[in-house]
């Protein structure tokens, strides 16, 4: 069938005399497949597997042996349950380190002044030490970590342990922040829903004032003017940094990457370049934009996260997932690989649904920010719109995961403005 064809894996029966064992066959891994239930919940027909003869089989690496992919029952807990199982199946479990970081819907954590700056809006009905409730505004805090403590001695900026504003309100809402190759300065990204027609990115440079010590915004565009995909709704665009200027994936299908430029005391967005993926598997809806992307010199791409909001099969609800993706380091920029399924740790997708019922979301997941720490990855998330983790992922076990994507090149829809 059609679907079979750009799955990111193969399953292959062994053809030996006394041992016909199935075989999943993802990223040269071997992996042992237990039952005919499983090769049917990966997507094959158990009696019609093409075979591998046993020298080819030694030539893989072999991998555990998969638990059994067959359904119980058809209820949505046991539907969902497979699919976890499916994740770790094909990835393994990628996640470790969870820590809560609290009630902040999407929170950001970056590295600056040797400290984690912490970037979100509150979640509503919330309120802190200092008994506010969330007003539209993304606020800041230090956040205090194992690896990078609150220095009692240093300055704290401005900012303190708990959330605040900077000294200008900054409205919108899903940050994204860049540190800049001056440790001193920040630009941020996020979501601007007030008064347009349109849902447009807004974003502001940010920098610490050495003399007064506390992080000033120094300048603050309240909605970057797209050129491309003018009449649609404009978020999630990931910011990365090329050459020491900030551009930015306004689109990952195609992988359409802009970079900004002042008119006229506004902000506009310019065509960098575009490619389309030509093959390539994600069974839940369209990918979207997630975390910043951040450049891995020792493989000389970049990485970052995605999500979507697809249906697990067979049940109704929406349910947003993640998956990690690389592309190349210079322009056209084009995707490289990307993650062979949503990676689901099982955790995050069981217990109460959303709470916001008319949504009819399950669970959701929403990647922010990414950093690299040693070797590790470490990813900040967004969990129901109400709670915020920051969890940690081995670099080299989740390269590792990583499928390859083909791309065909794209034309330039249109003229280049000069500026």
């Amino acid at each position: 069938s059609l679907l079979v064809a750009t799955l990111p894996y193969k399953v292959l029966r062994l053809n030996e005399d006394n041992n016909n064992t199935a075989f999943l066959i993802i990223s040269k891994v071997a992996k042992a497949v237990p039952d005919d239930a499983t090769i049917v919940s990966l997507g094959y027909d158990p009696q019609s597997l093409e075979s591998i003869s046993l020298a080819d089989l030694n030539k893989l690496k072999a991998g555990e042996k998969l638990a059994s992919l067959k359904y119980n029952n058809q209820s949505p807990d046991e539907l969902t349950r497979i699919e976890i199982a499916k994740s770790y199946a094909l990835q393994g479990n990628l996640i470790h380190d969870v820590l809560d970081v609290g009630n902040y819907i999407n929170p950001t954590i970056v590295k600056f002044q040797g400290r984690l700056l912490l970037a979100a809006c509150l979640s509503v009905g919330f309120s802190g030490a200092k008994l506010k409730p969330s007003n539209g505004n993304i606020e800041f805090r230090w956040f205090n970590h194992t690896d990078y403590p609150f220095s009692t001695s240093g300055p704290y900026l401005g900012i303190e342990n708990e959330i605040e504003s900077l000294p200008t309100a900054m409205v919108g809402q899903d940050p994204r922040i860049i540190v800049m190759d001056d440790p001193n300065k920040f630009q941020i990204y996020f979501t601007k829903q007030l008064g347009v027609k349109y849902i447009r990115m807004g974003m502001a440079k940010v920098a610490l004032n050495t003399t007064t010590n506390i992080i000033d915004i120094e300048h603050y565009y309240h909605a970057i003017t797209p050129t491309l995909g003018v009449n649609l709704h404009q978020k999630n665009w990931s910011p990365f940094l090329f050459r020491n200027e900030v551009l930015l994936i306004q689109s990952i299908q195609p992988f359409l990457v802009v970079k900004t430029a002042v008119q006229d005391g506004e902000m506009v967005a310019f065509h960098e370049s575009t490619t389309e993926m030509s093959d390539y598997y994600w069974p839940y809806g369209d990918v979207r934009g997630g975390t910043n992307a951040v450049f891995l010199p020792d493989k000389g791409v970049y990485l970052a996260f995605l999500h979507s909001a697809g249906h697990i099969p067979g049940l109704f609800m929406k349910t947003y997932v993640m998956g990690a993706y690389t592309f190349s380091a210079e322009p056209p920029f084009r995707v490289l690989s990307m993650s062979p399924y949503p990676i689901m740790p099982h955790r995050f997708y069981d217990g109460p649904w959303h709470p916001i019922k008319n949504r009819q979301i399950d669970y959701c997941i929403f990647p922010m920010s990414l950093m690299i720490e040693k070797e590790d990855v470490m990813l900040s998330f967004g969990y129901q719109d109400q709670r915020g983790y920051l969890v940690r992922i081995k670099l080299q076990k989740l390269l590792d995961t990583l499928v390859p994507v083909t791309t065909k090149p794209k034309e330039k829809k249109v003229h280049e403005s000069a500026h």
